[in-house]
């Protein structure tokens, strides 16, 4: 098991001591929930590319909490994630903020089931769910498998990591969402988009590896919030 209690507890409170950025008890309890559980189910599938307890813990974490404080002034409500695989960062950042409803966008099976337990498991059901689905990568249009487009639309908020590049990302973000949420290794890699204008962004180092991380958020200055396309209303 990557993170076990109560013999990583002094790792975890070092990664928090070396972030820096404060984590409120109840969301501490909670984030270390998902830790045991997501490391639980990847000796099974294979969920995560931690290789060791200190790198699962900042791949898993970091880019959440950095995220969260970098929205803290917007007024998000909906969020959607797209290539969600053991659910980070969207899981935590669902933990941290308990205003938000998520739906979790994920195009394997097996993947897509383990989200749907970690909802539940973590409390989270009630204002979000999980479907096995994708984007298509030239309309961005999303759906589930078989075709049927996704109930949900015009979300306040998009994220996807690790799935797209970032200049990939930023457009196929901007047709789901008034605000998107960009995740690279600069800031001089973060993209630009006629439709887009960058509000705020933050660099950081993970706190073991010391590995370079910049978020971007931007909001979609032809989207108002809240807004439907005449595609999305069908």
């Amino acid at each position: 098991m990557l993170y076990q209690e109560p013999r990583d507890l002094k790792l975890w409170a070092d990664f928090l001591a070396r972030l820096a950025l404060g984590v409120p008890e109840k969301q501490d309890v909670q984030l270390r929930k998902y830790l045991g559980l997501l490391s639980e189910w990847n000796t099974k599938l294979n969920l995560t590319s931690g290789k060791s307890t200190e790198i699962f813990i900042e791949v898993t974490c970091a880019d959440a909490i950095w995220l969260g404080q970098l929205l803290e002034a917007l007024a998000i409500t909906t969020t959607v994630d797209v290539g969600s695989g053991g659910g980070a960062p969207i899981l935590p950042l669902l933990q941290l903020n308990p205003r938000y409803h998520g739906v979790l966008v994920e195009p394997r099976r097996r993947r897509a089931e383990f989200l749907q337990l970690a909802l539940k498991e973590l409390g989270l059901g009630g204002r979000s769910r999980a479907v096995q689905g994708k984007i298509n990568p030239k309309s961005g249009l999303l759906t589930q498998m078989g075709g049927t487009p996704l109930t949900e639309k015009g979300f306040d908020l998009a994220i996807s990591r690790a799935t797209f590049e970032p200049s990939q990302w930023l457009p196929l973000g901007l047709r789901q969402a008034h605000w998107v949420a960009v995740f690279t290794t600069s800031k001089d890699n973060l993209p630009t988009h006629p439709d887009a204008r960058l509000i705020s962004s933050t660099t950081y180092e993970l706190p073991f590896t010391g590995s370079a991380r910049a978020i971007g958020v931007y909001e979609n200055i032809r989207r108002p919030k809240g807004y439907l396309s005449s595609n999305e209303r069908g």
